[in-house]
C-alpha cells in the first residue's frame, strides 16, 4: 500500500515536471513556469487535452505515444520523467529518512528539472542552482540535529569516507565539497576557456558539493566525466556530434551523484577488492 502511494505521488510530481520543462523558455527564465498554469494541450495542433489524456505514462501508453486529433508523436520525455519520479520515490527512502527524505526529494525534483533544461537548451537556471545551495545547508543542519550517519556522519560511502581527510565536523565536509568541486570545474573552465565546461555546470558542481559533501562529491564527479566521455565518444562514433559540439554536462552530475548515494560504498569495495587481489 504505502509503495503504491509512493508511485502515485512519484507520477503526479512527474507529470508536472513535464509541464514546467516543456513550457520553459530561456529567455524567460524561471518567469516561463508562470506559463504552467494554463490548462495542457497538444504541442502540435494546441488541441486542449482531455483529464483522461493527462494520466500520467497510462495515458501515453492508451494514446500508443500519439496525440488523438493530429497523431503526431507525444514526446517521450512525458512518460521517462514521470517513471523518473516515480522510481525515485520508491527508492529514495532506502537512502534517507524524516525531514532528509523530504529534503532529497525536493532535491531530486529540482536536478530533474535543471537536466532536462540542460538537455534541451543547454542551460542550467541559476534559480535552480541557488535552491540546490539552499537545499544543501539544510542538509547539513538536518544531519547535525539528527546525527543519522552514526560514526562516519554524511558520507554515503562508509568508512571510506576517513581515507579522504573525512572530518567529524558535518560543516567542514560540506563547504569543502563545495570548494573542491568549485576548484576543479574552475581550473576545467580555464585549461579550455570556457569551451568544455560552461558557467552552469561550475556553479551546480559547486551547489551539488555543499548538498553531498566531501570525499562523496568526489566520487560523483570522476563518475559523472567517466559517464560524460562515454556519451560523448559514442556521439562521435555515431556521428550525432563532432568534437566541436556541445554536450550538456549537468545531467552526468546528477547522475554521478546518485550513483555515490544508492553505490558509492559498493563501488569503492569492488575498487579496493581488484586493487588488493592485484597488489
Amino acid at each position: 500500500m504505502i509503495i503504491a502511494l509512493q508511485i502515485i505521488l512519484g507520477l503526479a510530481f512527474g507529470s508536472f515536471l513535464n509541464v514546467l520543462t516543456i513550457r520553459y523558455q530561456p529567455e524567460m527564465g524561471m518567469k516561463s513556469f508562470l506559463r504552467a498554469r494554463g490548462r495542457s494541450a497538444c504541442r502540435h495542433c494546441k488541441r486542449t487535452l482531455a483529464w483522461f489524456e493527462l494520466i500520467p505514462v497510462a495515458s501515453f501508453l492508451m494514446l500508443r505515444g500519439k496525440c488523438r486529433t493530429c497523431k503526431q508523436n507525444i514526446s517521450l520525455q512525458y512518460p521517462l520523467i514521470e517513471i523518473l519520479t516515480a522510481v525515485l520515490a520508491v527508492t529514495l527512502p532506502f537512502a534517507f529518512s524524516g525531514a532528509a527524505l523530504a529534503l532529497w526529494y525536493a532535491a531530486s525534483l529540482v536536478f530533474i528539472t535543471l537536466s532536462v533544461i540542460d538537455i534541451k537548451w543547454h542551460i542550467i537556471p541559476d534559480e535552480a542552482n541557488i535552491l540546490i545551495m539552499v537545499l544543501g545547508i539544510g542538509y547539513a543542519v538536518i544531519q547535525n540535529i539528527e546525527n543519522s550517519f552514526g560514526l562516519v556522519r554524511g558520507s554515503f560511502l562508509g568508512h571510506y569516507a576517513l581515507i579522504f581527510g573525512f572530518r567529524e565536523n558535518v560543516w567542514s565536509n560540506h563547504i569543502f565539497g563545495s570548494v573542491v568541486a568549485a576548484l576543479l570545474f574552475g581550473v576545467v573552465i580555464l585549461l579550455t576557456r570556457g569551451r568544455g565546461m560552461g558557467l552552469g555546470d561550475f556553479k551546480l558542481a559547486a551547489t551539488a558539493g555543499l548538498l553531498v559533501g566531501w570525499p562523496d562529491i568526489l566520487l560523483a564527479l570522476m563518475i559523472a566525466f567517466i559517464l560524460g566521455s562515454v556519451v560523448g565518444l559514442a556521439m562521435i562514433a555515431t556521428r550525432k556530434k563532432s568534437l566541436k559540439s556541445a554536450l550538456p554536462f549537468g545531467p552526468f552530475i546528477v547522475i554521478g551523484m546518485y550513483i555515490v548515494i544508492f553505490w558509492g560504498k559498493y563501488i569503492l569495495d569492488g575498487y579496493f577488492l581488484i586493487v588488493n587481489s592485484i597488489v
